[in-house]
């Protein structure tokens, strides 16, 4: 049987029967540390035989590191922390709404970066933090949970049994005025 040291982790070879080893017509070759580890097509068929490699390849592969983007907490109520880490060059970090319109941006220009973004100006619902680095995004999901003081209620909120006594209160204030 020929067996070759490949790159890549599987090497398809053919390979015909030999005293001791049976194989199909196409053979898989796994290259396993100190020899090579020969497998049959046909997983019901499968022989293995370990055979010592007459030559070893060492191969280096670079990993890029990927950009880790961490928030905390989530759901949020006031305020949002955001970390940035393995950065390679200037990127922006926004936090939108669901419809995309930009509701904060920062620009980021070190390696690892933190950044708090005030959330009390912003109604409850669902928000996008994004990374954006030339081609490269990473993006989370955040939930602004809490009614801040001074910002509009949607018609939603008082449907929302766990409000039903603000509701109740609200409306009793509000027939005093009238």
């Amino acid at each position: 049987m020929k067996a070759y040291v490949h790159r890549a982790s599987v090497l398809k070879t053919k390979a015909s029967k030999k005293e001791g080893f049976f194989a199909a017509h196409t053979v898989y070759t796994i290259w396993s540390g100190g020899g090579l580890l020969c497998k049959d097509e046909n997983p019901t068929q499968t022989l293995v035989k370990k055979e010592d490699a007459k030559a070893r390849e060492e191969v280096q592969m670079s990993v890029k590191p990927q950009i880790h983007l961490q928030i905390s907490p989530n759901p949020a109520s006031n305020y949002v922390q955001v970390k940035v880490e393995n950065l390679k060059s200037k990127g922006t970090l926004r936090l939108l709404d669901m419809n995309g319109k930009v509701q904060a941006e920062v620009k980021v220009n070190a390696i690892h970066f933190k950044y708090t973004f005030d959330l009390t100006k912003l109604v409850p619902g669902t928000y996008i933090i994004r990374y954006q680095e030339g081609s490269v995004n990473r993006t989370i999901r955040i939930f602004l949970t809490k009614w801040n003081k001074g910002v509009m209620q949607p018609a939603s909120w008082f449907l929302n049994t766990n409000n039903y006594l603000k509701n109740t209160l609200l409306t009793c204030s509000l027939l005093k005025l009238f």
